[in-house]
């Protein structure tokens, strides 16, 4: 019996907070019958509880495979609440029948934005640097309330509390933007917050991303030199009065306990300089509050949140305590992770907590820091003697599994520490296990990595003065985030700040938001000058990678639409920096950034940059030129085609010899053309066999860098070398994946040798131990070992390939992915004679299943529906 369930509203269950007419109402079919594909989707959108009297919009869309709509709605009232209701026919126009009404509510409007926001009134001779502000007002309701709605955000990073609460469950809101482009604003329902007579308001604000210290030169405010707030209140009344109430000269603000509040450093809190009921009625803030002033800009920047907003997604207690040679006291939590840790302790007034935090342990079993450096990545917290005493930072998040103890009072034990686990994402779309513990906990590793680095943005390194969105390693690991998790929603909002972060000549920054300057750029120059609008190929190319993975994952082509001119901007200006030629060679570029190939005290792998740059040319034209097809725009998509095949000759000509071997003789150039179809198809079996050489060379061990290494596995099981690819996968010395893990890693290493055989570190100054860009061996585990590939001319799995690479190392392997349309699953398993399969097609998808049998391929096309089979090996 099939049931339309999951209702989404621009991929969010309940929105607060729509503003664009077009929205996009999304579904799920949860069946447990024979029900094959939708022919037809229905939507109905009202504007009040008695929903089909007052129906606003309503509309069918016939058509294959449907799992969403985009709606044209007219004229959206702002402050309101909206349902709607989703039908669907399947392929044999039987009617499912109406799903259970969902809702969502629009924002407010542009003039009630120009609600200006408030600022503190600091002392000409007073430097206001990171301590945290305190802001507040009273207020009478009168009458009964029926419904109230806030709009808040801040230049810096707030908590905002009502009536003594704090309101909502985000941190580090409003998030991490181009400030001066994009401010997002939150919204919350605190109809039940607020109460009939005296209330309360209030904010906390820290200077986060916005004024504080940032990028690796740490420079302060660069998006403006004061925290502010902005609040508009929305009060519905029950005899249908409305009350507003805007941030105003009436607030009053005064320096709050939090001394020290930095992203990279930690906070500092001084308990006794609490102000207690502070944001409640009962205050009397006459003595300790002063009158803020108006900041009336920024308003027109504001903009509907667009984020996956950072949480707690779970704790964790301590695994145990720990005495070091050293004589050091440290708490270790058994699992690199990001957020903070949550003290209770008791002691005297003064008394400190001190602690500091990292991620590993040298060979001595000592606590090893000095790859955070200069981060301090502290917590101090003052007591205030007042009995049993809790202390979560707020505006700052820590990387690390151990902390270090530095002062405590007493004898601190496990039981006055927990570690709040932050994340953009809890929710797992996507599992994989298999026989091999090892490659179990390399997966478990991945997933750690992205649940760390995904924080509002996607940062690589979360524990040194960097935590910033670097493009390259979000394009690398954008398609095994896409299995681990649903990112729609968070590519997107960060797809939005990379558009607005474009380069007037079209070249994309390494990191979005940009917070680069030309002394961060000057730094890297020991490489080779760094040109006006530095950019980098395979950095630059997230601009078009990732929204064509997430086009081919969710089946989503309005991210092709939004991002189009985006993807067409930086193809041209790799056309125009390479003077029309097809092969590109001009500028800095970071090239196979880390690979063990590299020359003596060169970050860089030996593979050219201008190799590597002329392999995504052409891989981001032929992206551009299937964008284009699928967006309707013939002469645009011939064009780029025709382009990438000038590309694929001029790559020919300078990179391969008469008998079609690579000239340049690494495993990084051999990746890239067999990858991106660089090379003529009677090439293929020659480079192929090239690749194997430089393995063999490395006694089967890999030497790619963030470049190659994402594709590595892939060719080698695609071009006839699958156990090459398994051998690399299952290696347990050093480099691999599994040396790591042999090590004790609980996340994905930024470097392959970052903790060597000899127990030393690699250079410290860049050495995260929870890094996510090798995590993309996680694509080879959902695509290969289990086999579960997307078909990009039917996207978001309307129809998929079921293609299993079995292996004699593993007695089975298990995956499960929830789609669009539903979960796929899949399980094979060895047997005496060859392999059972177990398979589960979701509604609205087909698949094709194609195994190896007796040396040939057996296909099958698979309907909904759940399947058993047994093949010979």
């Amino acid at each position: 019996m099939e049931k339309i369930e999951q209702l989404r509203c621009n991929g969010e269950e309940h929105p607060l907070s729509v503003e664009d007419s077009n929205i996009v109402l999304s579904f799920k079919v949860v069946n447990e019958g024979v029900s094959l594909d939708t022919s037809k989707v229905a939507v109905q959108i009202a504007d009040s509880k008695e929903t089909e009297k007052n129906l606003i919009y309503q509309a069918e869309k016939s058509g294959e495979g449907m799992v969403s709509l985009t709606c044209d709605v007219k004229e959206l009232k702002a402050h309101t609440r909206y349902y709607y209701r989703i039908n669907v026919w399947n392929q044999d126009s039987v009617e499912i029948g109406w799903s259970d009404w969902s809702w969502f509510e629009t924002g407010f409007l542009d003039e009630e934005k120009q609600t200006s926001f408030i600022r503190a009134d600091y002392e000409k001779e007073r430097k206001e640097e990171s301590e945290c502000l305190l802001m507040r007002r009273d207020f009478e309701v009168s009458g009964k309330i029926k419904r109230a709605k806030v709009y808040v955000t801040a230049k810096g990073l707030y908590e905002f509390r009502m009536n003594g609460e704090k309101i909502g469950k985000d941190y580090l809101t409003p998030g991490f933007t181009n400030y001066k482009c994009r401010t997002q604003y939150q919204a919350y329902d605190v109809t039940n917050q607020l109460k009939e007579g005296k209330n309360t308001v209030g904010f906390i604000l820290g200077d986060g991303w916005y004024k504080g210290y940032i990028n690796w030169n740490e420079k302060r405010n660069w998006y403006g030199d004061h925290k502010a707030a902005f609040m508009y209140l929305r009060i519905e009344k029950e005899d249908g009065d409305v009350e507003v109430l805007r941030t105003d000269e009436t607030f009053t603000w005064a320096v709050s306990p939090i001394l020290v509040s930095e992203i990279y450093h930690g906070e500092v809190y001084d308990a006794r300089r609490e102000i207690k009921g502070w944001d409640t009625p009962e205050f009397d803030a006459q003595q300790l509050f002063r009158p803020v002033l108006l900041d009336r800009d920024g308003t027109d920047t504001l903009i509907p949140t667009e984020n996956t907003p950072v949480r707690c997604v779970r704790t964790l207690k301590p695994l145990r305590m720990i005495r070091t040679p050293k004589g050091e006291t440290l708490v270790d939590f058994g699992q690199i992770l990001v957020g903070n840790v949550r003290i209770t302790v008791s002691g005297e007034r003064g008394q400190k907590v001190h602690i500091k935090h990292g991620e590993m342990l040298d060979k001595e079993g000592n606590f090893y820091c000095e790859n955070i450096a200069p981060s301090k990545q502290e917590v101090e917290y003052i007591l205030s003697g007042e009995g049993t005493e809790t202390y979560l930072p707020r505006f700052t998040f820590q990387d690390f599994r151990y902390i270090k103890i530095l002062e405590f009072p007493g004898e601190p034990t496990a039981d006055c520490f927990e570690a709040e686990v932050w994340s953009s994402f809890d929710e797992e779309t996507g599992m994989f296990r298999c026989s091999d513990e090892k490659i179990n906990q390399l997966y478990r590793n991945t997933k750690w990595s992205q649940r760390g680095n995904f924080i509002d943005v996607p940062i690589a390194g979360p524990q040194r003065t960097e935590r910033l969105g670097w493009t390259g390693d979000a394009q690398i690991f954008a398609k095994t985030a896409c299995y681990h998790m649903d990112v729609r929603r968070f590519y997107k909002k960060w797809l939005n700040d990379l558009r607005t972060e474009q380069f007037s000549t079209g070249a994309v920054p390494w990191v979005v938001p940009n917070v680069l300057g030309d002394e961060e750029y000057e730094c890297l120059d020991f490489f080779t000058p760094v040109q006006k609008d530095p950019t980098s190929a395979a950095w630059g190319d997230a601009a078009l990678i990732i929204p064509w993975e997430l086009y081919q994952q969710y089946g989503d082509k309005g991210v092709l639409e939004n991002q189009y001119e985006s993807m067409k901007r930086y193809v041209e200006y790799m056309r125009n920096t390479s003077g029309g030629e097809a092969v590109f060679e001009e500028g800095f570029h970071y090239g196979d950034w880390f690979a063990l190939d590299a020359y003596e005290g060169s970050f860089v792998g030996a593979t050219p940059k201008a190799l590597i740059a002329t392999a995504f040319y052409a891989y981001s034209t032929e992206i551009l030129s299937k964008a284009a097809g699928v967006l309707g725009k013939e002469a645009e998509q011939k064009e780029y085609q025709e382009l990438r095949e000038k590309i694929k000759a001029a790559f020919i000509k300078k990179y391969c010899d008469q008998s079609g071997r690579m000239t340049v003789e690494t495993q990084t150039a051999c990746v890239l053309a067999l990858q991106f179809g660089l090379i003529k198809e009677a090439q293929i079996p020659v480079v192929a066999e090239q690749l194997m050489e430089y393995l063999k060379a490395r006694n089967g061990h890999i030497s790619t860098g963030f470049v190659g290494t994402g594709y590595i596995l892939h060719v080698l099981a695609k071009y006839g070398h699958p156990e090459m690819a398994y051998q690399l996968l299952f290696n347990e010395d050093c480099p691999s994946w599994l040396y790591q893990v042999n090590c004790g890693a609980t996340t994905v290493w930024e470097h392959w040798d970052g903790y060597k055989p000899d127990g030393s570190f690699w250079e410290p100054w860049m050495n995260s131990f929870n890094h996510y860009a090798y995590g993309c061996v996680g694509d080879f585990l959902y695509s290969a070992v289990a086999g579960i590939v997307p078909d990009e001319q039917k996207p978001g799995y309307q129809h998929f390939y079921l293609r299993p690479i079995f292996t004699d190392r593993l007695g089975f392997a298990e995956c499960s992915l929830e789609t669009v349309r539903g979960e796929i699953y899949v399980k094979w398993e060895k047997e005496t004679d060859g392999y059972a399969i177990e398979v589960r097609v979701p509604f609205a998808s087909t698949a094709t299943l194609i195994v190896p049998e007796e040396g040939k391929e057996t296909i099958k096309l698979l309907k909904t529906g759940n399947y058993n089979f047994k093949y010979k090996g």
